[in-house]
């Protein structure tokens, strides 16, 4: 069964920690959309002018491992902030199944302290957090139709 896990979160939410205690990686195929930026950049600071490139090559190596694999899970870590990203990826690949983990924070005084020690080049200013925050958007009625599992889970 393809099965596409969407990981969501803010930067600096800990997707990446949340996954390395979650998933076992032999059984995963996991995809972050700050590793493949980082491919095109060289450099973890710089924003592509059009993220859509990045996005773009996530969907193109998530149906290629569906394509080659029938029973793959590809996990992709990206922000997800809202409908519109998700539906982005979600009418762009062939799956059999989807699951959505959601981390969030009650505290979000922790969400910004946790990102100012993560490793310097991946630090992102309160301003940008604060931006991806008021984005941030559970699944509307209208599109929760497209997981099959929905978790939110709160960092904090």
């Amino acid at each position: 069964m393809r099965t596409l896990i969407l990981l969501s979160g803010v930067t600096g939410a800990g997707k990446t920690t949340f996954v390395k205690n979650k998933f076992d990686a032999a059984t995963i195929i996991k995809m972050a959309s700050n590793e493949i930026r980082y491919e095109y950049t060289k450099d973890y600071s710089v924003m592509l002018p059009d993220m859509n490139v990045v996005y773009d090559e996530m969907i193109r190596r998530t149906n290629e491992a569906f394509k080659y694999n029938p029973d793959a899970v590809v996990l992709l870590d990206s922000t997800f902030l809202n409908d519109e990203r998700r539906e982005y990826f979600l009418s762009r690949i062939e799956r059999d199944k989807t699951i959505l983990y959601m981390l969030n924070f009650h505290n979000k005084e922790a969400l910004y302290e946790r990102n100012r020690h993560r490793a310097p080049q991946l630090i992102v200013p309160d301003d940008v957090i604060t931006d991806m925050l008021s984005k941030f958007a559970p699944p509307s009625e209208e599109n929760k139709n497209h997981y099959d599992e929905i978790h939110m889970i709160y960092m904090d």
